[in-house]
């Protein structure tokens, strides 16, 4: 419900402020009374996501350093924020002198850059694969919102950075990726006015907008280790705000 409410401060609208109260109100009572398929209140956590800090007993390939810093660099700028991450943390959590990092990044910037991209390519490999699917408009709505699920749970401190940081970025690589968003809300659009014809086009996108911070707050929520099901959950609740709002 807090993702849901919190959604309005991330977009514009061209909805009334009375019709997107309407349809806000509605989108908070489906999220606090959607009922799941299957739902244990002992549920155990999940593995681990591939961008958290956790550790197993599990053997591991040798990563490069260059590969050690960005993932590094992407957890310490999700949690604190980039402004608040100088070269020394870095190098301190990847367990290097601030100087060695500029053997393979020439400063907190270029760090900044590569984590975004990062995030980008996974979040269109995502887009991708969920297109990629046969199947009806729900089938494919569905499928594009495990995707997009998937790779917020599976890439959290990546997509963290590419949400909440982006705004650091030079003033042509911001611009390029806030157009990026925007399209690939555009398209979320598409599909979803397939599987639920009628709505007005400023309510779908007003929809679509809750869910992903309905997402967002959920997986946040649910570092670093995600319940098991809760992919499945947030697929369920999201179906249901998709469709029913």
């Amino acid at each position: 419900m807090f993702g849901v409410y919190a959604s309005p401060a991330t977009h514009r609208t061209s909805l009334s402020r009375r019709r997107a109260e309407q349809v806000l109100l509605r989108l908070g009572s489906l999220a606090a009374h959607c009922e799941f398929a299957t739902l244990s209140a002992d549920t155990p956590a999940g593995p681990a996501t591939q961008d958290s800090a956790a550790t197993d007993d599990r053997p591991r390939l040798r990563v490069s350093r260059r590969e050690q810093l960005l993932t590094e660099a992407t957890r310490l700028f999700d949690e604190r924020g980039f402004q608040s991450v100088s070269l020394a943390d870095i190098g301190e959590a990847a367990g290097i002198v601030a100087s060695g990092v500029h053997r393979h990044f020439a400063n907190k910037g270029e760090l900044l850059e590569a984590a975004v991209a990062r995030g980008d390519e996974r979040m269109r490999a995502s887009l991708e694969q969920a297109l990629g699917r046969t199947g009806g408009p729900l089938e494919i709505l569905e499928g594009l919102l495990r995707s997009h699920i998937a790779v917020w749970i599976e890439h959290a401190h990546l997509i963290g950075v590419l949400t909440n940081e982006r705004d650091q970025l030079q003033d042509m690589r911001s611009r390029d990726l806030r157009r990026w968003l925007h399209d690939y809300v555009d398209l979320w659009q598409q599909v979803l006015e397939s599987a639920r014809p009628g709505r007005p086009a400023a309510e779908s996108k007003y929809v679509i907008h809750a869910v992903h911070s309905m997402i967002y707050l959920a997986v946040r929520a649910n570092r670093p280790q995600p319940r098991a099901d809760l992919a499945d959950r947030l697929t369920e609740l999201g179906m249901t705000l998709l469709l029913d709002a």
